[in-house]
């Protein structure tokens, strides 16, 4: 992770991210997020910058999950998340997870943070503490929906125009989200990560209160969607035999 991200997590306040993700709009969209993530969710489960335990919370209550670990680079978030009553808190990154090899049944991360670190270092930890056949379920949000919105939002709506067009002079972090599915997809194969679902939340800039709330299925919709939903399975050993 670049130094810069790095000391905006470390700083982040617990308590405006809560009030963030409480609003009543923010809550419901960061909930169809969580379905289809919490859905892959079975056996021992590590959730990736677990931040104060939102997420943590709602795995605990379900009967598939026997353990649930959070990890989180930020010690003031684990803090808030420890004064909630979550005990399996770690601090570190997830580009060097410090767990023994086949640790775990499924590891998630929520709300597009992965789009902030070395994705390749991520996945390839992520194979490595998978059990085979273990999943990996993440978002990242789709980068074009992400530049028309932040385009209007913080530019043409207030009259003026982005020094470069590209990057929208770094609003939002809109140069870091997910522009070509088929590179990610290449990028969890090369760390022995086979993926098994993909979808994206049903969205089209502008025109958010006509979607219903719902997903569409399948690569293309990573360029409508808002976040892409990937499910991806670590793939079993050919030397122990199995496919």
């Amino acid at each position: 992770m670049k130094e810069d991200l790095l000391l905006r997590w470390l700083t982040t306040d617990p308590e405006a991210y809560d009030r963030m993700v409480g609003d009543h709009q923010m809550a419901a969209y960061v909930a169809t997020i969580d379905a289809p993530l919490l859905a892959a969710c079975q056996g021992r489960v590590l959730e990736l910058a677990c931040g104060t335990g939102r997420l943590l919370r709602l795995l605990d209550a379900r009967p598939e999950v026997q353990q649930v670990v959070g990890l989180d680079i930020a010690p003031r978030m684990l803090a808030a998340a420890a004064a909630r009553g979550h005990r399996l808190l770690v601090q570190a990154s997830a580009e060097a997870l410090p767990f023994s090899a086949g640790r775990f049944d499924t590891i998630l991360c929520a709300v597009y943070t992965l789009r902030d670190l070395e994705r390749s270092k991520v996945y390839t930890e992520v194979a490595r503490v998978l059990r085979p056949g273990g999943i990996l379920a993440f978002t990242l949000r789709s980068y074009y929906t992400a530049y028309l919105e932040t385009l209007w939002r913080e530019f043409l709506r207030q009259g003026r125009r982005p020094r470069s067009w590209r990057h929208l002079d770094g609003a939002d972090g809109v140069e870091r989200d997910l522009k070509d599915v088929k590179a990610e997809v290449a990028a969890l194969k090369r760390a022995g990560l086979r993926l098994r679902e993909i979808s994206s939340v049903r969205f089209l800039p502008f025109l958010r209160r006509w979607i219903r709330p719902g997903y569409w299925h399948g690569g293309m919709g990573a360029f409508f969607g808002s976040d892409v939903i990937f499910v991806a399975e670590k793939a079993y050993s050919l030397i122990s035999g199995s496919l």
